[in-house]
């Protein structure tokens, strides 16, 4: 079984451990679930949608070693379509079913997703990650990352995989400022955006060192500054621009 310590930031989540957990009675409700002719879908909701990860583990482990059966080939077997990939997921440790699913949006090019998920993990979730991918496809992401997607993607990808974030909640008031200054002239008034879109429509973004150092500093801040210094950069970005971050960065967007 594989094991890891990803961690998520409390966000007040619907499932918590239930406070009258036994793994035994559960295993066995989700076996009688699925005996004999048809299923009890309604049973192993009850189970599976009220317990914690962490409990779920459990049950399934002690359903195993019950039942001398596997409950995933069970709930195979016995599930069909979304419920079933639901139901399994489930039943997975956390850093598995990221990997698996990583490798799903990979193979057919899903960018939200994958950014989604690198985003929302810490350093040791990516971390964990990565782990898990290795055990369970013998490769490694960023190897995959680079064969599956390109341009502009990948190169945010293979970033978010260093998991070179700062994670304390330091905010330096002087670098918030110069990073403010820093991202509109590495973006919006270099490339004419700020006042005009006349250097845009000229196609400056054709010029290829231009646009490296306009990713690398983007790249750079926005990537391994912490969520709590970058809240203020992006305060002190619209305040000495009079625009949003993301605004600027759509338009950056239109006129590549």
């Amino acid at each position: 079984t594989l094991l890891y310590t990803i961690k998520f930031e409390e966000m007040g989540g619907t499932i918590v451990d239930a406070t009258d957990f036994d793994a035994d009675k559960d295993s066995k409700d989700l076996y009688d679930a699925m005996k004999g002719l048809g299923t009890d879908e309604s049973k192993i909701i009850k189970v599976l949608g009220n317990r914690s990860l962490r409990q779920r583990l459990q049950i399934k482990s002690k359903f195993e070693s019950t039942f001398g059966k596997d409950l995933e080939g069970e709930l195979r077997s016995e599930l069909g379509s979304k419920f079933l990939r639901l139901c399994l997921a489930l039943i997975q440790p956390l850093a598995e079913f990221l990997a698996k699913e990583m490798k799903r949006y990979l193979k057919d090019r899903e960018e939200l997703p994958i950014i989604c998920m690198l985003v929302g993990l810490n350093n040791a979730g990516i971390s964990d990650l990565k782990r898990a991918y290795r055990q369970i496809y013998k490769s490694e992401i960023e190897r995959d990352a680079v064969g599956d997607l390109k341009g502009d993607l990948k190169k945010l990808i293979l970033s978010l995989l260093q998991g070179n974030r700062d994670e304390s909640e330091a905010v330096d008031e002087e670098l918030a400022n110069e990073d403010a200054m820093e991202l509109y002239h590495a973006g919006p008034n270099k490339f004419g955006t700020g006042r005009s879109n006349t250097a845009l429509e000229q196609g400056v973004f054709r010029d290829k060192v231009l646009t490296r150092r306009y990713e690398d500093c983007f790249s750079r801040i926005l990537l391994q500054r912490n969520t709590q210094h970058l809240r203020r950069v992006f305060e002190e970005y619209k305040k000495q621009n009079r625009s949003s971050i993301d605004s600027d960065i759509t338009t950056l967007k239109k006129w590549r």
